[in-house]
């Protein structure tokens, strides 16, 4: 990116802009979403401010709070779109990050907008939540906020996982609350290590969407609240079977009769009238996952542990698809393969999902990057992800 990409003249049209739309949407999302918010406006700034992520209108939740102009950092795939992607930088000039990858360009922009006197705005999980639960975040987030010499503002959404949860294709309105948590001057951030900013951070803006609808105990209403579970739900606690769970508007199933209803307060009730959450499901998944690999390692290792039909594209460095073929993608219990090919972890550089279901990965020995989608809306990309993440670590051991 060069070092002028946002000139002053081009500030004053951001600010201008920013103000303008924040005035004509801040009624319709205060209703809609029922939404209240801590106010920032009296915070001066530059500053860098941090916010953990459940919905797409994350951004507008942030800006309506700060009530004054942020440049976002945003997902490469944003640029998708041409159209969208033009008008979106013409009003707001999003700082675009490339997922999985490190992020070297998009940390030199941020620290040349706080330079220059200009907020700034990441989710430093560079992801929603799939599970309710906020996700990890670079390490490296301590040192940028250090090193930019700008404040640090921490801001926590409440609600935001059961209002849109990642698997849905609905809102369910509820309430949303935006919290000030803590504002770090610039002294007192150089007075702590990377690694204490880093704690700092994670006490702040950690949410465990279930641990807070404990407490609340607030119905979350909308169309079809299930459907969609089977994008992130992948494993039957009943049969342990992979890929056979399927929505309904109001449950999910599987063949082997499992069934749990899913309700307003984000609760899965099981036949028997036991109770669990999306939470509590993800984590038994995972680790049943992992062990399911290592077993498969020591006895089988060329045996299937999952698979899918699926779309396989090629993106250029242009962020325009020029490649796209139907093939399958199979995941054994220490590599994958796909368009007769096979990985290992070390193969790529990293593997990330955006939007529901897309994955995203960097090729090693060409830096070639590829997205995987299902060839229906319910496919499950969270399992490979999983899988990568513990085939890698156990190749590490």
């Amino acid at each position: 990116m060069s070092k002028d990409r946002i000139t002053k003249r081009k500030h004053r049209r951001h600010v201008r802009l920013f103000a303008f739309l924040g005035w004509l949407v801040k009624p319709f999302f205060r209703k809609k979403f029922n939404y209240v918010w801590d106010d920032l406006s009296q915070i001066d700034g530059p500053y860098l401010l941090l916010c953990n992520h459940n919905t797409n209108y994350d951004p507008i939740f942030v800006g309506l709070a700060a009530a004054k102009q942020l440049y976002f950092v945003a997902s490469e795939h944003i640029t998708r779109n041409r159209f969208l992607f033009a008008l979106l930088n013409f009003i707001f000039a999003p700082i675009i990050h490339q997922k999985g990858k490190a992020g070297v360009n998009t940390v030199a922009e941020m620290l040349r907008c706080l330079k220059s006197g200009y907020n700034v705005a990441i989710f430093p999980e560079g992801n929603r939540s799939f599970n309710g639960l906020t996700c990890p975040f670079l390490s490296t987030i301590g040192k940028l906020a250090r090193k930019s010499g700008a404040k640090l503002i921490t801001y926590k959404l409440e609600g935001g996982y059961l209002t849109q949860p990642r698997w849905g294709f609905t809102i369910r309105k509820g309430k949303l609350t935006g919290r000030l948590v803590h504002v770090y001057d610039a002294e007192e951030l150089k007075g702590m290590t990377d690694d204490e900013v880093n704690s700092a951070i994670e006490k702040d803006l950690y949410e465990d969407a279930f641990a807070t609808q404990e407490k609340e105990r607030i119905a979350f209403i909308g169309k079809r609240p299930a459907y969609g579970l089977e994008t992130t739900l992948f494993m039957c606690p009943k049969c342990r079977r992979i890929g056979h769970l399927k929505s309904s508007n109001t449950d999910i199933s599987c063949e082997c009769g499992y069934r749990a209803e899913y309700n307003e307060y984000g609760e899965l009730i099981c036949a028997d009238g036991t109770k669990t959450t999306i939470a509590a499901w993800d984590a038994y998944q995972r680790e049943s996952l992992e062990k399911e690999i290592m077993t498969a390692n020591a006895s089988h290792s060329d045996r299937v542990i999952f698979e899918d039909e699926v779309k396989l594209q090629r993106i250029n460095g242009k962020h325009a698809v020029v490649e796209s073929k139907k093939t399958v993608f199979k995941a054994f219990c220490d590599h994958v393969e796909i368009a007769d090919k096979s990985f290992v972890p070390s193969d790529v550089t990293g593997v990330a999902v955006h939007s529901r279901n897309t994955i995203v990965t960097y090729e090693a020995s060409t830096g070639a990057q590829y997205e995987i989608k299902g060839t229906n809306e319910l496919f499950n990309a969270l399992k490979y992800l999983y899988h990568y993440e513990i085939t890698k670590s156990q190749a590490s051991c």
